[in-house]
């Protein structure tokens, strides 16, 4: 894909010395054209040199076909869940509706990417990144944009 698509982001999985498993957010296309945003868990072989596709944990993000705005930033949490910062796809409405995917910081279940307890946070207009420390279990959000104006 052209523009800010492809691979958008990847997170190791806590228990990865065991399960050797890890999660990305990429774009993912059919007939050469972007459909969706799709966080996908994948098995590295022991030989470290591929990966297996496990399965995908959510589908349905949106996504701009030129890209822009179509991120997705996937970390884990102090307490265990899948945060996903999710691109607005530069519409500032997308970010306003909280039926909408887009524009949001998704706390997910790791182990079956269903909803968390706290899911999702908004109105966020790109949010790129989350971050915590160990000690402290409140999340902190980062826009580069800023939050989408109301209409």
């Amino acid at each position: 894909m052209a523009g800010e698509g492809g691979l958008l982001g990847m997170v190791v999985q806590p228990d990865f010395k065991v399960t050797h498993q890890f999660v990305t957010c990429q774009t993912h296309q059919e007939n050469g054209r972007a459909v969706d945003i799709r966080l996908v868990r994948w098995q590295l072989a022991d030989d470290g040199k591929s990966a297996t596709k496990v399965g995908v944990l959510l589908s349905g993000l949106p996504v701009n076909q030129s890209g822009r705005h179509s991120g997705c930033r996937p970390t884990i949490a102090a307490d265990g869940a899948l945060l996903v910062g999710t691109g607005d796809t530069a519409t500032a409405d997308v970010s306003q509706d909280r039926t909408k995917l887009g524009g949001k910081v998704l706390r997910l279940n790791l182990a079956d990417g269903g909803p968390a307890k706290g899911n999702p946070s908004a109105p966020h207009r790109t949010p790129m990144s989350s971050g915590f420390t160990p000690t402290v279990t409140a999340t902190c959000k980062a826009s580069r944009s800023g939050p989408a104006p109301a209409r």
